[in-house]
Formats: C-alpha cells, sequence, structure tokens
C-alpha cells in the first residue's frame, strides 16, 4: 500500500508543477514558440517498483507507450528538463573552427512534435537511433545561423569539448535537424543557440511531457489511471 502511495504522491506532485505550462499561457507577454495550450507534465518514478537499471528502463518504455494509444492523447516524450525549469550549458566547436556557447537539453523522438515546435530542415530522432546513442543532435535555427551562416547545416558536425565528453560519450556530432527557436528559458527573449541531445528512456525518475487533444486536466486522469495497467503498484 505504500508503495502505491509513493509512486502516486510523486505524480500528482509533478502533474501539479505541470500547470506550468497554463500560468505561463495566462502570464506570458511574449509567445514562447511552443504549444502550451495542450500539454502537461508528469513524472514517473520507476525506483519504487523495480530494483535494476534494465527493468526501470523497460517500464518507462512501456509507459509511454500505453500513454501515446490514450485517444486523448496527441503525442508524448521524455524530457531531461521541461521549458522554464533551467538547462545544460557549453561550448561547442563547428566542423569550420566556429566556437558558440550552447544551451543544452536532451529529449526522446516526438518531443517536437509534443510541444508544437516546426522542424524547419531535416528530421527528428529516430526511436533506433535513441536506443543505439548514435551521435546525432538536432540544433535551433539560431545556433544553425551561428555555426554556419549563410549554409545549410543539416549533415554538419560539432565538436565536443572535454566536459561535454565525459558526459555524452561522444567526440563528435551530426546535425540532423534543425528546428525553430524558442523561448524556453526566459519569456523576455529568445533563446540563444541551443543543442538537443537524444534521450533514452529512463532508467531512474522519468520526466515526460504529453500533448492532448481534449483538455490536459481531462487527459491527465486518463493518463494517469493507466499506468495501472503497466505496473499493478503505479496508480489506478
Amino acid at each position: 500500500m505504500l508503495l502505491g502511495a509513493q509512486v502516486s504522491g510523486c505524480l500528482v506532485l509533478l502533474a501539479g508543477a505541470g500547470l506550468l505550462f497554463r500560468g505561463v499561457r495566462f502570464a506570458q507577454t511574449a509567445e514562447p514558440g511552443f504549444d502550451t495550450k495542450h500539454a502537461f507534465m508528469m513524472g514517473v518514478n520507476p525506483k519504487a517498483v523495480t530494483a535494476t537499471t534494465t527493468s526501470r528502463s523497460a517500464l518507462l518504455r512501456q509507459v509511454i507507450e500505453r500513454v501515446q494509444t490514450l485517444p486523448e492523447v496527441t503525442s508524448a516524450a521524455w524530457v531531461d528538463r521541461p521549458p522554464f525549469l533551467g538547462h545544460g550549458s557549453g561550448p561547442l566547436k563547428s566542423d569550420a573552427g566556429t566556437s558558440v556557447q550552447c544551451l543544452f537539453n536532451a529529449v526522446s523522438d516526438r518531443y517536437f512534435e509534443t510541444l508544437g515546435i516546426p522542424i524547419l530542415a531535416g528530421r527528428d530522432f529516430t526511436k533506433q537511433e535513441i536506443e543505439r546513442g548514435d551521435a546525432v543532435v538536432i540544433i535551433s535555427e539560431s545556433a544553425a545561423r551561428q555555426f554556419w551562416p549563410g549554409r545549410d547545416a543539416v549533415g554538419r558536425r560539432l565538436l565536443a569539448d572535454r566536459w561535454l565528453r565525459s558526459l555524452v560519450k561522444h567526440d563528435s556530432f551530426t546535425v540532423i535537424g534543425i528546428v525553430k527557436s524558442v523561448r524556453s528559458t526566459y519569456l523576455s527573449k529568445m533563446d540563444s543557440s541551443f543543442v538537443y541531445f537524444p534521450k533514452t528512456a529512463p532508467s531512474s525518475f522519468g520526466l515526460m511531457l504529453v500533448r492532448t487533444r481534449t483538455a490536459p486536466e481531462a487527459a491527465f486522469r486518463s493518463a494517469f489511471a493507466a499506468l495501472s495497467g503497466v505496473h499493478s503498484h503505479l496508480p489506478s
């Protein structure tokens, strides 16, 4: 009984945090560049119900697959840090030798679809690339302009410094897509150069963004209920 309560409490708490999107919609003085009307955030802590890294990742893959099948849901994606809740940052160098200070985030496939961020060139991550840990990235249009002004950035490479290599385990990355620049750090200004790395199914706490066809509150209730079909100790 306590086990179920721990997971339920976690989900309810993060659902409340997800109402940030609604608060932004009413308070904003500038459009953020992504959909705030039909999105919510929820979290799942697989450590509460399964012990190993492999089993936790498998559980979270089942969770997002189940949520994506709900009729109220358009798409769902894992994210390391949601909009307005901080990002990583650091320098990257292009294959042309240009060094730029960038913002970082790790996102799964369908993240841009989930938040309604247009892909301007190239494509999204694939599940296969993410599972293999391929050295690929998607960058914002502002990053593309700074790294390769006046040139096509898709297919070009970014080089990681020593600190970043210790985190992402690759020396360089191929740009596979360019997305519209957004305001996900501050509403008062457009994000500077942004680089999105592929995110696998988490092995510990999983933070998921969900885009809905209906009111987010109603879709959240359905998503919350659907989790019991994945594991008996998840909320029902």
